[in-house]
């Protein structure tokens, strides 16, 4: 059997250039329509809706079925490598004046790969062998009045974005900006190393250390750029240096603890098994969290919304109120003022194998920051 190193999470509760995520207000909500159609919220998809699943079934199909995007994929791939080209000079004539190294995890697919669990439990490695730890992220989902904005617990989510909010959270230190090298600017005399939450495309930040994580299942799709295809640069401008990450493969999430976000109240994860959930999520992946939810024996009707969405009471609705409805860490952040006594937390953590351990110990060492 193979050997697991676990990154421990803690108990307490695009432009086109560079990174293709939707800006939200909080005003604004990108319902995507629910992958079941007995969700009490989403009706039937509208003509855009159900075109734009259509393109995102083909990115992990064939590519013939989005040919027809050509014209302006041949838009997006030149101007796209002309951008990056011109960034990457920028980021190298940086490299000098930022001190601590930089440790950028992201990917170069639309939609998500565990991402965020993977940054937690490097956060922890590092924070373990002594290292004070700076995060920071383009904040999508967030708009504030003013940047950098360092975000703590109490920063609203509408500013933060929610992913930061998450990180926040936890007790890491952590800066949003539009231009991320703005916030490696405002921690680098606070911190030994910053991670920078996605940003392999904003070339015009300097790094030390790129990890790519990829869904072990999904991969790089039909391998095209965007739009024929999942991918925001072409797959042959990773690093050799990087390191590859593939949830399920050589990284694993698992599950963590359930609480209830309204009471604060735990149980154990099997409290699952024979339950119906209503699993509502507004995530990259949300197969993944259904197959989690299913792996524990829960009877699940998925109720899925775009990554990044703000939710509204109405979201968080029950028909049956003998039902659970279950959300991710991510999502949870949002609904905190608008939850009820069926809304449940499944938290996850990270494990990376023996390979990947080693690999990560090296390449670590190699920019100032051993870990055992």
């Amino acid at each position: 059997m193979p050997s697991f190193i676990t990154f421990s999470l803690p108990t307490q509760v695009p432009s086109v250039s560079s990174d293709p995520s939707p800006q939200l207000d909080d005003h604004q909500s990108l319902a995507c329509g629910g992958r079941e159609s007995n969700s009490p919220v989403v009706g039937r998809p509208t003509l855009g809706k159900r075109l734009a699943q259509s393109i995102e079934s083909n990115w992990y199909g064939s590519a013939w079925g989005n040919l027809w995007l050509l014209p302006l994929w041949a838009l997006y791939v030149p101007i796209n490598y002309l951008n990056q080209r011109l960034q990457t000079r920028l980021g190298q004539k940086r490299q000098s004046l930022v001190k601590p190294p930089i440790i950028v995890v992201g990917n170069i697919t639309v939609g998500g790969t565990g991402k965020t669990p993977f940054i937690t439990g490097l956060a922890h490695r590092l924070q373990a062998a002594g290292y004070r730890v700076g995060i920071v992220s383009r904040g999508y989902g967030g708009q504030s009045k003013q940047y950098p904005l360092l975000v703590n617990a109490n920063t609203p989510v509408c500013e933060s974005g929610d992913e930061p909010a998450l990180l926040a959270q936890r007790g890491f230190l952590v800066c949003v900006d539009p231009d991320r090298y703005q916030a490696v600017q405002k921690l680098a005399h606070q911190v030994d190393v910053i991670i920078s939450d996605d940003g392999l495309q904003h070339r015009k930040m300097p790094r030390d250390l790129e990890l790519v994580v990829v869904d072990g299942e999904r991969l790089f799709g039909n391998g095209w750029q965007l739009p024929i295809g999942p991918c925001r640069e072409a797959i042959a401008t990773i690093s050799k240096d990087a390191v590859i990450c593939r949830n399920g493969q050589n990284f694993f999430v698992r599950p963590g603890r359930l609480y209830n976000l309204h009471s604060q109240q735990e149980l154990p994860v099997s409290a699952l098994n024979e339950r119906a959930v209503v699993a509502v999520s507004g995530i990259g992946n949300p197969s993944r969290f259904h197959n989690t939810l299913k792996s524990l024996g829960a009877d699940v009707q998925a109720r899925d919304f775009a990554d990044h969405h703000h939710f509204t009471e109405a979201d968080l609705a029950l028909d049956n109120q003998q039902d659970w409805l279950v959300m991710t860490e991510k999502d949870a952040v949002k609904c905190r003022n608008i939850s009820h006594e069926h809304c449940w937390v499944l938290t996850v953590e990270a494990e990376v194998d023996q390979a990947l351990n080693q690999q990560l110990q090296m390449k670590l060492a190699s920019i100032g920051c051993p870990t055992t």
